[in-house]
């Protein structure tokens, strides 16, 4: 299978052309500021879906996870291919778009959660291990949900240089004792409280976070992970405002 030229990826690549050939119909000011023309350098990709996830979406997540327990050699062998797939159609966006090095790179694998860490490392991690060290740069990971059994395996094996939108699910203080001063950590206000709560206990939610983790640098705030629609606007800047108060203590 060209995973490059054909289905979704070749239309992408066919739509990023066309807009290059008429950016310079279409330029943009904001606020008064420089002309600028956003269809001049359109971007393919620089993240991924991780090889669990798209594994998943290839043969369903439910068969995924059977084929885990009762066929792990094809489970293995199946991720091996998907991550050849990845890596040969992030090289070539990096090569058409003539991106710098060395090359940061984010991706996520929010199915793998569920997987225990015995597992993980059994049919994942050299997945995982050939994804990450593909690239020389900053390394950001993305997981939602209870990741906290995962953790070790993120910083030592995985080495990643950034948590990202980490689930509100995952115990604070596990977070700060395995990454805390070695990882950058971004998160984790629980998104429905920002939905659902008032003002006040959005406040309280995020100086709780900044104490725990505050402390061992590197924090940025945010939800943890994606805020519902429909939140209250007074909500996500009680978090903000709060991140600013609370945070000039560390």
């Amino acid at each position: 299978m060209d995973f490059v030229h054909s289905g979704i990826n070749a239309r992408q690549i066919a739509y990023r052309k066309a807009m290059i050939r008429v950016a310079e119909k279409y330029p943009v000011r904001f606020n008064g500021g420089d002309i600028f023309y956003p269809g001049a350098q359109p971007s393919l990709t620089h993240t991924s879906d991780g090889p669990f996830g798209v594994a998943g979406d290839l043969m369903g997540q439910t068969e995924l996870f059977i084929a885990a327990k009762e066929r792990p050699d094809f489970v293995v062998e199946l991720l091996r291919i998907v991550t050849d797939k990845l890596i040969e159609y992030l090289d070539f966006c990096w090569e058409e778009e003539n991106l710098p090095r060395p090359r940061d790179f984010a991706w996520t694998d929010d199915l793998a959660v569920s997987l225990s860490a015995e597992t993980f490392r059994q049919l994942v991690l050299p997945a995982e291990q050939r994804l990450r060290f593909h690239f020389d740069g900053r390394l950001s990971l993305h997981m939602c949900g209870t990741s906290d059994h995962l953790l070790e395996i993120f910083t030592d094996d995985l080495k990643i240089h950034e948590f990202q939108g980490f689930g509100y699910q995952v115990p604070l203080h596990r977070v700060a004792r395995v990454m805390g001063g070695r990882v950058t950590l971004i998160g984790n206000v629980d998104p429905m409280l920002v939905h659902s709560g008032t003002p006040e206990q959005v406040r309280e939610a995020t100086r709780k976070v900044i104490e725990i983790l505050g402390p061992t640098r590197g924090l940025i705030i945010q939800d943890g992970s994606n805020i519902p629609p429909g939140s209250p606007l007074e909500n996500i800047n009680a978090m903000t405002e709060a991140a600013e108060l609370y945070g000039r203590n560390y």
